[in-house]
């Protein structure tokens, strides 16, 4: 798919790029995709580098701490049947799966947030991070259904950047099913819900 191909492309400095993050699997592919490349292709002139097992033990170890505290850190919250904690423990949990590259753990935590959402803030949230996940994941009905969801909410009608993402996402979505037509629509729709100011190049953005 277009997203998976995005991601795992081989380059040259896309490993080193990756070892700024948390998912060592990720890494670890990467490094041997480039391996591979360099072979069947030596005109290339790569010089892929071996997997840093020093870097990939310690970021695993302080990933298994991180993530045993943060489900004790659960545990506490729904003992003490507070909402709104409850709530930040599963999207916590649900941003720790997500930088280590687990993508099913990272939805149900996301998807498990729901029922603890007291404003229609909270549901906006939930729908954009389980949009996030599900694009990567490549389930574009899971998309649009949660698009749709968060956009009919007051939240994302009164926020343009925030409808504005949404459009985008749904965008990418129908990309994803070779919608062409469709995501156009929604990327235009986008163009038109973003805040002034904005600018396709963020490092020139318009002057309002």
């Amino acid at each position: 798919t277009v997203l998976q191909y995005l991601s795992l492309k081989p380059h040259p400095q896309k490993s080193s790029q990756v070892k700024l993050s948390k998912d060592t699997l990720k890494y670890k592919t990467l490094v041997s995709r480039l391996a591979s490349l360099a072979a069947a292709h030596p005109d290339l002139g790569l010089t892929p580098g071996a997997v840093d097992e020093a870097w990939v033990a310690t970021t695993d170890a302080a990933a298994s701490a991180a993530h045993e505290r943060l489900e004790a850190d659960l545990v506490t919250h729904k003992a003490n049947q507070i909402k709104e904690s409850i709530r930040n423990g599963h999207n916590d949990l649900g941003d720790f799966f997500y930088d280590r590259g687990k993508l099913d753990a990272a939805l149900g935590s996301y998807l498990k947030s729901r029922d603890y959402c007291t404003a229609s803030v909270h549901v906006v949230e939930m729908c954009l991070n389980v949009v996030r996940v599900s694009l990567e994941m490549t389930e574009y009905l899971r998309v649009e259904s949660h698009v749709s969801k968060a956009e009919h909410g007051p939240e994302a009608t009164s926020d343009p950047a925030t409808l504005a993402t949404l459009k985008a996402y749904s965008g990418i979505a129908f990309l994803g099913k070779a919608n062409f037509k469709d995501a156009a629509k929604r990327f235009l729709e986008m163009a038109h819900h973003l805040p002034d100011g904005a600018s396709d190049d963020p490092e020139n953005p318009t002057p309002p």
